[in-house]
């Protein structure tokens, strides 16, 4: 009879939580999680924000509820309440709110215009580069070559401020700058089909406390090193504590923020120590996947004052980047609170700006379109960079990198050792997706490794 085999999994995210419950499951390895937090969940993680009710720090939305995404065949199965915010990623302009720089109204007649030159010119330019063949551009080099195309009389009739906040669109969503954007690989990424759920009231965590429920995770367990040097499946991970765990298997979920900075550039926080190092083609796929920032600042007032019906509500001005969408929490909660996205330039600027300066900012902003604002009762400002156990926001493809890079991360390492999150999944890298099926993926490798 074979002994039951020893799986230590670092980081209790969505991927390491998914891949300890199918092996769990399976009733065929011990598993332990280890997580550095003091908190399940990973960038899926929700705080209370007033009386009966959570909000998402990280992670949002299920992106795509058709096509078998096993995410929402999990909130199917357990009758998991949410709600669908649009039915795609353009909608969301749908039934939304705009307001220009001065802080006056903008029809949504502007708001399609000018969304149709942006994304129209985005296609059109990609498709342009990849024809040409002549090696890897910036999605921001392309897009100017496009624009520079168009008749002047078609840029004229186009609001600039939205333009910018199409732009800033983009690029938020896609994790990079548009000068840091590959064409090449701009559509390796794929959704599931069909609308974006969100959940009310509870948040995403409802999702990983499901997954995590009686599963062995040492919460304050920072991992420091992991010694696969003996060739007898005896892995050695060491703790900040100072405890030495053994395993027969290891699955590494931290994001790939931790593990630039573990591998690429090493220094003496949050780092842990691969000993021998990672081979040299995983470190070169660590070193070109590019990882975003993207902060939020949440706001909860005594009253609302901005439209109630509304799902989103857009910024524009000539700062592009400030604040520039909204997420209307009170039209599906009951209670006035506003979840505001910034894009890659300003969420980098969050990191060092106080929050008296970021609040002030802001208030300001609200007080230019609504002219008077009510209490505000709490805030929220999220600082994903600086965070010791993330190191940024969701993994894109920069120039000069492509989903093959993806692929040789998420290759298993002496059949022992593997990998799992967003940043490992050629395909829906970035989202809750991706991480879900890569810890699946990682599951079905230690079985497989068991069954030989």
């Amino acid at each position: 009879m074979r002994r039951t085999l020893k799986v230590i999994i670092v980081g209790a995210g969505i991927s390491g939580l998914a891949a300890a419950r199918q092996l769990v499951e399976s009733k065929s390895f011990q598993v332990t999680v280890l997580e550095g937090k003091d908190h399940i969940g990973g960038r899926t993680h929700s705080i209370p924000f007033g009386k009966d009710i959570n909000i998402d720090v990280g992670a949002v939305w299920i992106h795509g509820i058709e096509g078998g995404n096993p995410l929402y065949n999990l909130v199917w199965k357990h009758q998991i309440n949410v709600f669908q915010s649009h039915k795609a990623y353009n909608d969301q302009l749908e039934n939304s709110c705009f307001f220009d720089g001065k802080g006056e109204t903008l029809s949504l007649q502007e708001v399609s215009q000018a969304r149709e030159y942006v994304y129209s010119s985005l296609n059109q330019a990609i498709q342009s580069q990849c024809q040409q063949l002549s090696g890897d551009h910036s999605v921001e080099h392309a897009l100017l070559e496009q624009m520079q195309k168009s008749p002047q009389s078609a840029l004229e009739e186009v609001n600039r401020e939205l333009i910018n906040w199409s732009i800033t669109r983009v690029e938020q969503y896609s994790g990079g700058r548009l000068s840091e954007l590959s064409t090449q690989h701009w559509n390796d990424y794929e959704d599931f089909p069909g609308g974006h759920v969100c959940f009310p009231k509870t948040g995403y965590s409802v999702i990983t406390k499901l997954l995590a429920d009686g599963l062995d995770v040492r919460l304050n367990s920072k991992v420091t090193e992991i010694n696969y040097q003996a060739k007898d499946f005896n892995i050695k991970v060491h703790i900040e504590t100072g405890e030495v765990m053994e395993a027969d298997l290891v699955v590494i979920t931290v994001p790939l923020g931790v593990l630039k900075q573990s591998v690429v550039n090493p220094s003496q926080s949050a780092v842990i120590r691969f000993v021998p190092p990672l081979p040299e083609a995983k470190v070169q796929a660590i070193s070109r996947l590019g990882f975003g920032v993207v902060n939020k600042v949440i706001l909860k007032f005594a009253e609302p004052f901005w439209p109630q019906d509304k799902d989103f509500l857009g910024f524009c001005s000539e700062i592009r980047e400030e604040f520039y969408f909204a997420f209307n929490i009170l039209k599906h909660t009951g209670v006035p609170i506003i979840m505001f996205f910034n894009g890659i330039e300003f969420s980098n600027q969050i990191e060092e700006e106080s929050d008296e300066a970021i609040i002030s900012r802001v208030m300001q902003k609200l007080k230019l379109c609504f002219k008077s604002t009510s209490q505000l009762e709490a805030y929220h400002i999220t600082r994903w960079r600086s965070d010791q156990y993330s190191r940024g926001s969701y993994t894109f493809l920069p120039v000069g990198s492509s989903n093959a890079d993806i692929l040789t991360l998420s290759q298993p390492l002496e059949e022992r050792i593997f990998f799992a999150g967003e940043h490992t999944h050629e395909k829906c890298f970035s989202t809750t997706n991706g991480a879900f099926l890569s810890g699946i993926r990682a599951a079905q490798f230690c079985m497989a490794t068991e069954r030989e």
